[in-house]
């Protein structure tokens, strides 16, 4: 999948504007590991183990494994590197099905 991820670090805000235009679409995306803790409005998309990243333009929910030793429940702000397919919600709210790399 990494060899279809854009190169172009797209930012959360883009992807909220135009959830549909980014969807199934292979995306970068840097920021902040927020866990459970971030400022994201809605309910973890997928699963209760849905985790949390802001970039500075919003939050969104991340799906799939939690990253290295980063624990949800005491979020350091960790800088963090996403890459993944972005996907949408019945309710239009878009995720991260994410592969990640730290910084």
């Amino acid at each position: 999948m990494s060899k279809n991820v854009s190169q172009e670090i797209i930012t959360v805000k883009a992807i909220q504007d135009k959830p549909l235009d980014f969807s199934g679409k292979n995306v970068r995306l840097d920021g902040v590991f927020k866990g459970w803790k971030g400022s994201c409005r809605s309910s973890p998309p997928k699963s209760r183990s849905d985790w949390m990243v802001e970039d500075g333009t919003g939050c969104i929910y991340v799906h799939g494994t939690l990253p290295g030793s980063l624990q949800p429940m005491t979020p350091k702000d960790e800088p963090i590197s996403l890459k993944g397919v972005v996907r949408v919600t019945a309710d239009g709210i878009p995720y991260l099905e994410a592969i990640f790399e730290h910084k």
